[in-house]
């Protein structure tokens, strides 16, 4: 491996190397299927990530003993910045990988790649970064609530499930009761309570299902609607 890719990792070290300084990056090579993936990661103490990685074909594909530019793309995996409300909290949420052909080549081929990783907007480490959902279906459940209800806040709670992060959704609902909804990152389900009591779950990766119980249980209380 470190042979075969060793020369491109270097050659990427050296001609991008005022690129990366300044994004506080550095490359790391690692193999992935039947390539060569070059990922950008942050140094130490840096909390942002770069979303691009460099792509190169391995022996069994290019037929050639080392990795060649001209077997290579960028890869870039796309996310959405969501700001939410005037909570304080933002949540990335991931949509796709999208693949990117390399333009030029020699300088003109290494200005690119240097205008293309400055470009994209660095990723923060949600674990780290400050008052960033680490569960972008945290996020998700946020921007449905607030379609129906007012004061909603978020919260990241003082303790781990199975070694995740769990944040928390809290409001009033027309009835004037006290709703609270925690979110394990680790979890596919998310339990609801009103007035400290457990009254359902539901599966995080569908936020509407998450209002429709609420308003569900509103109108078991008999709240008009």
């Amino acid at each position: 491996m470190a042979k075969f890719i060793r020369n491109r990792l270097d050659e990427i070290q050296d001609r991008l190397g005022p690129t990366l300084r300044r994004i506080g990056h550095k490359p790391i090579a690692r193999r992935s299927g039947t390539s060569f993936a070059i990922g950008l990661v942050p140094v130490k103490g840096n909390v942002f990530s770069s979303p691009v990685e460099i792509i190169f074909d391995d022996k069994s594909i290019s037929g050639l003993s080392e990795a060649s530019w001209k077997h290579a793309h960028m890869s870039e995996y796309v996310y959405s910045r969501r700001v939410l409300g005037d909570t304080g909290w933002e949540s990335w949420k991931y949509h796709r990988e999208t693949r990117h052909e390399i333009e030029g080549e020699g300088d003109a081929m290494f200005e690119w790649l240097s205008a293309f990783i400055d470009e994209r907007e660095l990723i923060p480490d949600a674990t780290r970064a400050p008052n960033c959902l680490v569960n972008s279906n945290c996020g998700d459940a946020y921007l449905s609530l607030v379609q129906n209800f007012s004061d909603v806040e978020i919260e990241r709670l003082p303790f781990l499930d199975g070694g995740m992060v769990v944040e928390a959704l809290s409001f009033e609902d027309h009835e004037g009761r006290e709703v609270n909804i925690t979110m394990s990152a680790g979890s596919p389900w998310a339990p609801i309570y009103i007035n400290q009591e457990k009254v359902a779950v539901f599966w995080q990766n569908d936020s509407t299902d998450l209002c429709r119980v609420i308003l569900g249980q509103e109108r078991e209380a008999g709240f008009p609607r």
